[in-house]
């Protein structure tokens, strides 16, 4: 089958298929998807302070984590809180 048809069937994206079929190691896999940084990471501590003051507006909240610099989705922010 071709990489596109395994994703078609698994339901994954084919660059996610290609990933698995080219590596020789389950380790390498395994360590590439734990050392992805978060977008948020440098914000959660932001997030937290703010959340725990009362802020639960996740819309406001993103435009302040933007100004300090976020280049993620709103959407990640409301999944995140």
């Amino acid at each position: 089958m071709s990489l596109s048809a395994i994703g078609r069937k698994l339901a994954l994206d084919r660059r996610t298929v290609r990933r698995f079929a080219r590596t020789t190691d389950l380790d390498e896999l395994l360590t590439t998807a734990a050392s992805r940084a978060s977008l948020l990471y440098e914000f959660k501590p932001y997030l937290h302070e703010r959340f725990n003051a009362g802020c639960t507006d996740a819309a406001r909240l993103t435009r302040e984590i933007v100004e300090l610099g976020y280049r993620g989705s709103d959407k990640t922010v409301r999944r995140y809180l």
